[in-house]
């Protein structure tokens, strides 16, 4: 199998041999390549504080280092979307409401924030104290 990836025809050449005979096959592959879309640059480093949210003493949860464009969005455990904002800042406070502007309650829920479509989403858990 050639090493090389580069597109064109290459060329193959398989023996096999038993106790009685040799045979060669010879196969032609063709390569194709495609351009590979762009990749997002993301931030891996995304770490929400403070964890556990304790309403009474912070003003909101805050992602810093947040990707340029992004997304977040947020889940309570049953997987029903609780709050959502696009094209946020490198530094953002999130003050810990729905999508109705209202406290949200006390549990754990779910943030997932993305680039943009293409990207690879960033994860976690959060942990709201009313």
């Amino acid at each position: 199998i050639p090493d090389s990836t580069d597109a064109g025809d290459h060329t193959i050449t398989v023996s096999v041999t038993d106790e009685l005979l040799t045979t060669d096959q010879t196969y032609v592959i063709k390569v194709t390549t495609e351009p590979k879309p762009p990749t997002v640059p993301v931030a891996v480093s995304i770490q929400p504080y403070p964890l556990p949210y304790v309403a009474s003493k912070h003003p909101g949860i805050q992602f810093t280092e947040f990707p340029e464009g992004g997304e977040l969005k947020i889940y309570n455990l049953l997987g029903e979307l609780v709050f959502e904002a696009a094209d946020l800042p490198a530094d953002y406070l999130w003050e810990v409401e729905n999508l109705s502007g209202k406290s949200i309650n006390a549990g754990v829920y779910i943030f997932h924030i993305r680039a943009q479509v293409e990207s690879t989403p960033i994860t976690g858990k959060l942990l709201i104290v009313r």
